[in-house]
């Protein structure tokens, strides 16, 4: 049986790391985390996942765990700053560590209550970055795709520039949270 790993997946329907982001960088509370947020990136587009899952169902024999990555990485900050500019949001102001920390920390109380209520989240504290995300942020790490190649035939294809036309047109024609 092949397992499959996927990275940082967006794309049409990626709530997590096109939509969320989208709403944090619209409702002016996100923005880059200088040395924090210069880890690595590592985007796969929805289409490539879906290549992968069919590439490994049609080789059912196959076993091992495989990544699936897409075939451009970059550092996070730069993936905020695309996002931002392709939405139309003024440049994102950079966030320090240590205040991103701070938010972190700050908007833990307010998350809690918001699970009870949404009414009680503040917009501040819905965006702030959680210790998890800021961890990720500065994560230098790749994953090779060489191994789903060779096993299943599998390749990712669609390059960041493509998949983030395809993932504005998405969250233009996505309803908008309140912030």
């Amino acid at each position: 049986m092949a397992i499959l790993r996927p990275t940082i997946v967006y794309g049409p329907g990626s709530e997590l790391w096109a939509g969320k982001m989208a709403d944090r960088i619209r409702a002016g509370h996100w923005g880059t985390f200088g040395p924090g947020g210069e880890g690595t990136c590592n985007p796969v587009h929805v289409r490539d996942v879906a290549g992968a899952i069919e590439a490994a169902l049609r080789a059912p024999s196959v076993a091992g765990a495989f990544n699936v990555n897409g075939p451009e990485t970059m550092r996070w900050n730069e993936w905020f700053r695309r996002l931002a500019a392709g939405l139309g949001a003024p440049p994102l102001p950079e966030i320090a560590p240590a205040e991103a920390r701070r938010r972190a920390l700050l908007s833990l109380p307010f998350k809690a209550a918001g699970r009870i209520s949404p009414a009680l989240l503040p917009g501040w504290a819905r965006a702030a970055p959680a210790r998890s995300e800021l961890a990720l942020f500065a994560l230098e790490a790749t994953y090779p795709t060489d191994a789903a190649t060779a096993a299943l035939g599998w390749s990712p294809s669609v390059g960041v520039e493509e998949g983030l036309r395809d993932t504005l047109a998405w969250l233009a024609a996505r309803p908008v949270p309140p912030s």
